[in-house]
């Protein structure tokens, strides 16, 4: 738990959630971190595919390209000797993308994040972040890198277009396998059928 709150809180970027303090009371570890008034990116997706709209492309790419912003932040990291240490978040998605009621777009839960320079493959049979914003590389058991960020950010956008993530089905292990060998449908497709 210490390590990973150390390893958060040397982000200090405004489209990240920031961390103020942490450490151990007694037998219980605390964090301390910045509190977001507003909603998840999960919630406002549900509201929007509730009402049946379509979300807004100009918000959409906003949102997303604030997240690349925070996710930045986190690639370029740096560690105690100053050299440059990327923290791979790990559980991008839309529940862990805060917007504030103010409108400013932060990522949360660094609670699987790790250093690059402490990274090795899952242990099989063990998965970490959610399955429908996860990289076929971690479901291949292969060393994640900050490319499993970036492609997490790919595919809210392409959610938040299409209205719907494109490897939903109707289990968990089914949408695994999508995930693993299924190609994204081109969005314009997706689009199209939104539309109609």
């Amino acid at each position: 738990f210490l390590h990973e709150a150390r390893t958060a809180a040397r982000i200090d970027h405004s489209n990240v959630v920031q961390i103020f303090d942490f450490g151990r009371s007694k037998d219980q570890y605390y964090i301390v971190m910045e509190f977001v008034r507003g909603n998840d990116l999960a919630a406002i997706l549900r509201a929007a595919q509730k009402s049946n709209r379509q979300f807004p492309i100009e918000l959409a790419v906003r949102i997303v390209s604030d997240l690349c912003a925070g996710l930045a932040a986190a690639h370029n990291a740096r560690d105690e000797h100053g050299s440059i240490d990327p923290i791979i978040h790990r559980d991008v998605s839309p529940h862990n993308l805060l917007i504030s009621s103010d409108g400013v777009v932060k990522l949360a839960d660094f609670g699987i994040a790790k250093a690059s320079s402490s990274l090795g493959a899952t242990k099989p049979g063990e998965i970490k972040g959610k399955v429908l914003y996860m990289a076929p590389e971690i479901l291949r058991n292969e060393v994640p890198t900050v490319k499993v960020d970036i492609y997490a950010a790919g595919l809210i956008l392409y959610t938040l277009l299409a209205g719907k993530n494109p490897y939903q089905r109707g289990n968990e292990i089914q949408s695994m396998y999508a995930v693993a060998h299924e190609g994204l449908p081109p969005i314009i497709a997706q689009m199209c059928i939104r539309d109609r």
